[in-house]
């Protein structure tokens, strides 16, 4: 996490369909490869829980140098408007009842993105400091790769559980990203998957989202912001909400 004010957990995606253009050549063909690796990743035999958990790294790699291009480019206003364009661009998914399952899960996963940006937002906003925080942004920013990473936050938090959930919180926000340029990818190649692979990439993103909102939960992530906003009286059905999707659709589409 960099930064209470910017929603940097869903940026890879976007990064593709909204700011292809404006990229360098060489960042460019960063996000044409991994587009490229997890749509042969989709086709081939492997499955996608091994699979998506295989792209993690890559796919932090590049939101670092995703991160580093709103900073240069002075996009960070664009950036928090990301998750809004791009919450209904999956619903074409829906005309094949294979991937019903998966697109409410991927939705259910960006609300929760959503309700945590909201959260920091409000909080900073309510501290007074939001243009103090961007400027420590782009002053500190570091761009480093996935394993310094996890090796930061061994060292720099004494609480081993507590590094351990913010490790797994990330991975869960990487797992989101990975479903979301799956499904991405499944509109613009018009590429139908098997059942099974269905079922697999909708188990990727259940758990993911489930494991994303939790670990908020757990951190104490969404209730940064004061309890009297209207947007952030959402717990109860919040966690209501989070127990009905958790199995959605999985146990039906094993039945069949």
């Amino acid at each position: 996490m960099l930064s209470p004010a910017l929603n940097y957990d869903f940026i890879c995606y976007p990064l593709k369909t909204q700011y292809f253009d404006r990229l360098s050549s060489s960042l460019q063909n960063e996000v044409t490869n991994l587009f490229s690796t997890i749509e042969k990743g989709l086709m081939n035999d492997h499955d996608l829980k091994s699979f998506s958990a295989s792209q993690l790294k890559n796919l932090f790699n590049l939101r670092m140098k995703a991160i580093g291009w709103f900073l240069e480019d002075n996009h960070l206003n664009d950036l928090n408007q990301t998750i809004d364009e791009c919450y209904d661009a999956f619903d074409s998914l829906n005309q094949n009842s294979k991937m019903v399952y998966f697109v409410e899960n991927l939705k259910y996963a960006l609300r929760a993105n959503r309700r945590l940006l909201n959260s920091f937002v409000e909080h900073a906003h309510s501290s007074g400091n939001s243009e103090q925080i961007e400027t420590e942004l782009r002053s500190s920013f570091l761009e480093i790769n996935y394993d310094q990473f996890i090796t930061s936050i061994a060292l720099g938090v004494p609480d081993e559980d507590a590094a351990q959930r913010i490790i797994d919180l990330v991975g869960a926000s990487l797992l989101i990203e990975f479903s979301a340029i799956s499904g991405g990818i499944l509109i613009e190649k018009k590429i139908e998957l098997s059942e099974e692979k269905a079922i697999q990439l909708t188990s990727v993103i259940s758990s993911a989202g489930q494991d994303y909102s939790a670990i908020c939960y757990e951190l104490g992530l969404f209730s940064r912001a004061k309890s009297t906003h209207p947007q952030m009286q959402f717990d109860n059905d919040f966690i209501k909400e989070q127990q009905q999707l958790a199995d959605l659709g999985l146990n039906d589409l094993l039945e069949n």
